[in-house]
């Protein structure tokens, strides 16, 4: 079942095949035998798949309500086990600003129209670095949402 929910990665499936073999009294040789067994056949199965995970789960972080930037992608990204190569494979380059980052710059710019202009700017900019926005393209990203004010 622990498959159905979502796609997931090797490393998240790996780790809960531990915690449920550990939960039993087994040698630690046939444990671990037991672990890249099932790994390999479910990969074998297509059931699991890192790049496949990757272009996913990139796909809904940068998009959607509340998107992540590149940072933080990376970063949870790595966090699933996903090899830093697949990852810099599949990012979109930082260069590009996507049209959701220029909206979450606008909304948060709104959010704050009460404050005056400089204080408005630097909650927004800190929002979007902590969203995983590199800081030469939040910065872009407000001057746009700004002078469309």
């Amino acid at each position: 079942m622990y498959l159905g929910y979502r796609i997931r990665s090797t490393k998240e499936i790996k780790d809960y095949i531990k915690k449920i073999v550990n939960n039993h009294s087994l040698e630690e040789s046939f444990k671990q035998e037991l672990v890249e067994n099932t790994i390999k056949r479910l990969q074998e199965l297509k059931l699991i798949d890192d790049l496949a995970f990757a272009k996913v789960y990139i796909e809904q972080q940068s998009q959607g309500k509340n998107p992540k930037g590149p940072l933080a992608i990376k970063a949870s990204l790595a966090k699933k086990g996903i090899s830093s190569k697949i990852v810099s494979a599949l990012m979109p380059p930082t260069s590009q600003i996507p049209q959701t980052l220029h909206a979450l710059a606008q909304k948060r710019l709104s959010y704050y129209k009460q404050k005056d202009n400089k204080t408005a700017r630097q909650k927004t900019l800190h929002f979007l670095l902590s969203r995983g926005f590199l800081l030469d393209t939040a910065i872009q990203a407000i001057d746009t949402a700004g002078s469309n004010n």
